[in-house]
């Protein structure tokens, strides 16, 4: 799978990881399924350009409780790593496509001029 705007796309992500201050140290945990396979290669590109310490998890992973209670400092999840993320019930600073969680197209889409 291609994504012509993949670089865009990383700067993007990686500025407004900058602007809410995750740069250089802090854990980023990234849920996406496999039809989101290009915006989780995004998110992990981003966290080493923003220099965070990243571990990625599909929605069903066994590892998603242990990983959501560890207390990443900042979640990136698709729709389906969303609704894993809220069952769980683990409070977290999120960014996802899930009813009361910030929006994770946002984070690119104000920084990109609509690269997301």
């Amino acid at each position: 799978m291609h994504d012509p705007r993949f670089r865009e796309r990383v700067r993007a992500l990686t500025a407004a990881l900058r602007q809410l201050g995750l740069i250089g140290e802090g854990d980023m945990l990234i849920v996406t399924c496999g039809e989101h396979e290009i915006d989780g290669a995004v998110a992990m590109s981003a966290a080493a350009c923003a220099g965070l310490r990243v571990k990625r998890l599909a929605p069903m992973s066994e590892q998603l409780v242990a990983a959501l209670e560890a207390r990443p400092t900042v979640v990136l999840a698709c729709r389906e790593g969303s609704a894993a993320v809220a069952a769980t019930r683990v409070p977290c600073r999120v960014f996802g496509d899930h009813p009361g969680m910030a929006w994770r197209r946002m984070l690119e889409l104000t920084h990109a001029g609509g690269a997301a």
